[in-house]
């Protein structure tokens, strides 16, 4: 459904547009109207949109935006504040055909002699005036082309990559403006992906733009030129190298760290670029894209110059079920700021009160307040005491940090992969002083930062690659229930998968506030989101990027090691049988499927997927079927003969 809509306190009519107020080249400001497209509208519109549409505003006479989605009515309200009309489509997904529907709307309003389509396809410098973009406009007005673009593109090195959680999409224009013959013609409301000025230039239109092809000299510069661009003086910051699929941007060497550096360094905000991008790009990709991966030196503390600020209120909040690494955990508090406020949850009476007497012979006078809780019930294992044994402490307000620990016994692994795991989460979170100064400054200087935790482990656990699990389907149904739409990454999320974080408590207060119960956490319950303690952990990020609050992960020099040299060694291995970019060698592997357990079932699937798709279609599906009634079967007759084991012991012991 279309709803279009008119602000009336906001109309602007050229009669309120003064007939002196002429632009460089004679065009008129009071009859260039600017359509700026807003897709895919999650409820609340991003503060970045907002500030891009306050530059263009002097800009245009008419100034009118296009939405798709869902647009709440604060967000609404805001827009017309700025603009003159909203176009809200109601429907998800973009079409640049909507353009021409806002175009042939708002000829009721004005005849243009010029229109400028664009959209949140780029990010607004950090402070906007009515000069953020004249220098733009004055330098289009010198231009007589028919079509004129601010980046010219000779070509989209982009490709669809939709398996991977990264489709190709229609997107919202950079920047084109259209006079004369170009605003007649129909090729810049085409459902068409080739560059605009290609498009153009086969139907007779002249084309200018104030950077061309001969002087970017590659044929995407808003993918790979970015950098080179804002050095050059472009006034915008392209979203393109930040929102595609990261093995596909390493492919091409482009390095999104660096290009968000250099845009802080010309004028651009980090952190509100970081909030827009955490709510549409998957917290993984979004961690990879930017390389948000700190490696912090145990020298690493505050610069001298650095003022000194309050130390943040911290609350720890720990769960325990094994004695010998909650002792470990308690005695590592010793390294955060004094004054912390402690609270325990333990399944056990009597382990209750041996932690009690450890808080006070380890942590006496270095702790605030402490409690030691006992949960009623041993379901959900840390996430069940997070979010209803200790509701009331995360929902206070009373704290500005939260550290969560969780302490359990992994009676299935071994002892090497135990200690292995424990230092791993431990020491990068708690490793020294200084560590802890680092991490808690990171929280000081990015107000959007709201988890920190290790990457996620992989050397003693299968964790690559089945990051998901079985649990995805009860993320989506998650993420449902709570309202989150924040895209979700494919094959791993981006999570404390040991279950130990700083984070800020508003990033994980969408899943305090939500009245869990016990019952829930059963792997039966009517909800049908399974096992949701699993599930929750793994949609802590997610659920935080619904809030604008992104995620980092730390690791100490000696794991960053360890980690890059065994990820480095195992991706060569896998590798060593594929050939191309490791993104063509992705592509294939999905395309051939899972192995299952190998063999020449698994390796017959694996050929008919890539080499026979429509037979696939029809002949997996009965295979599939006929694999879970032989492993129920196999599985009933393991059971009987156990049954049977059992029998015949019992009557030969009568």
């Amino acid at each position: 459904m279309l709803a279009g809509e008119t602000g009336c306190d906001a109309e602007v009519t050229d009669m309120d547009r003064p007939e002196t107020d002429i632009s460089a080249g004679g065009v008129n400001r009071g009859s260039r109207l600017v359509v700026y497209a807003l897709p895919d509208v999650s409820g609340r519109v991003d503060e970045d949109p907002l500030v891009a549409l306050e530059a263009l505003r002097p800009h245009a006479g008419r100034l009118v935006v296009v939405t798709t989605g869902d647009l709440d009515v604060g967000s609404r309200e805001r827009l017309y504040a700025i603009a003159d009309d909203v176009i809200h489509y109601t429907r998800r997904g973009f079409s640049r055909s909507l353009y021409r529907y806002a175009v042939d709307a708002s000829a009721r309003h004005m005849a243009a002699s010029e229109i400028v389509l664009t959209g949140a396809s780029w990010f607004a410098p950090r402070e906007v005036s009515e000069s953020t973009l004249a220098g733009v406009f004055d330098e289009m007005a010198t231009s007589s082309a028919d079509v004129w673009e601010l980046v010219q593109q000779a070509g989209s090195l982009v490709r669809d990559f939709g398996p991977q959680g990264f489709p190709l999409r229609e997107e919202p224009y950079l920047w084109l403006a259209l006079r004369g013959a170009g605003i007649r013609s129909s090729f810049w409301s085409a459902a068409d992906l080739s560059p605009a000025a290609a498009r153009a230039s086969a139907t007779g239109l002249s084309t200018g733009a104030l950077f061309s092809v001969s002087q970017t000299a590659t044929p995407d510069p808003v993918l790979l030129q970015v950098p080179w661009l804002l050095s050059q003086g472009l006034p915008i910051l392209p979203r393109r190298p930040f929102v595609q699929y990261p093995p596909f941007l390493e492919q091409h060497a482009v390095i999104g760290k660096e290009i968000l550096a250099v845009a802080a360094a010309t004028g651009f905000d980090a952190d509100r670029i970081l909030a827009a991008l955490t709510r549409s790009v998957p917290a993984k990709a979004l961690n990879t894209n930017l390389g948000l991966l700190d490696v912090i030196s145990s020298h690493d503390d505050a610069p001298a110059s650095t003022p000194a600020r309050p130390a943040p209120r911290i609350l720890v909040v720990m769960h325990v079920t094994d004695m010998a690494s909650g002792t470990d955990a308690l005695r590592r508090l010793l390294l955060l700021p004094g004054g912390f406020d402690l609270l325990i949850t333990t399944t056990d009476g009597s382990r209750a009160a041996r932690l009690a007497r450890l808080v006070e012979d380890i942590l006496a006078g270095h702790v605030g307040s402490r409690e030691v809780r006992v949960a009623p019930v041993n379901r959900g294992r840390d996430m069940s005491a997070l979010f209803i044994a200790s509701r009331d402490a995360l929902l206070a307000g009373e704290h500005d940090l939260l550290l969560r620990l969780y302490c359990r016994p992994m009676a299935s692994k071994t002892r090497v992969v135990r200690h292995y795991f424990r230092r791993y989460q431990f020491e990068n979170l708690l490793a020294s002083r200084e560590h802890v100064a680092r991490v808690l400054r990171m929280f000081d200087e990015e107000p959007g930062l709201g988890m920190v935790f290790p990457p996620m482990i992989h050397i003693g656990f299968q964790t690559l690659g089945r990051g998901w699990g079985e649990f995805r389907d009860g993320a989506v149904r998650l993420a449902h229930r709570l309202g989150v739409r924040v895209p979700l990454d494919v094959v791993s999320p981006l999570a404390p998968f040991g279950g130990m974080f700083f984070a800020r408590p508003g990033a994980i207060e969408p899943l305090a506030r939500v009245r869990w119960t016990y019952r829930e956490y059963e792997s039966s319950s009517d909800r049908g989101i399974g096992d949701l303690a699993r599930v929750q952990i793994r949609m802590l990020t997610t659920v935080a990027a619904a809030n604008g609050y992104h995620a980092r992960t730390v690791l100490t020099p000696e794991h960053a090691a360890i980690s890059h040299t065994s990820l480095e060694f195992k991706a060569d291995e896998i590798s060593s049988t594929t050939r191309g970019y490791p993104v063509d060698r992705i592509q294939l592997l999905h395309r051939a499927g899972p192995t299952g357990r190998g063999g020449v079932v698994g390796l017959s699937r694996m050929y008919l997927r890539l080499n026979h798709p429509l037979l696939a279609s029809v002949v997996l599906p009965g295979m599939a079927m006929a694999e879970r009634g032989f492993m129920l079967l196999r599985d009933r007759r393991a059971r009987w003969r156990v049954a049977l084991s059992r029998f015949n012991r019992k009557g030969a012991s009568r």
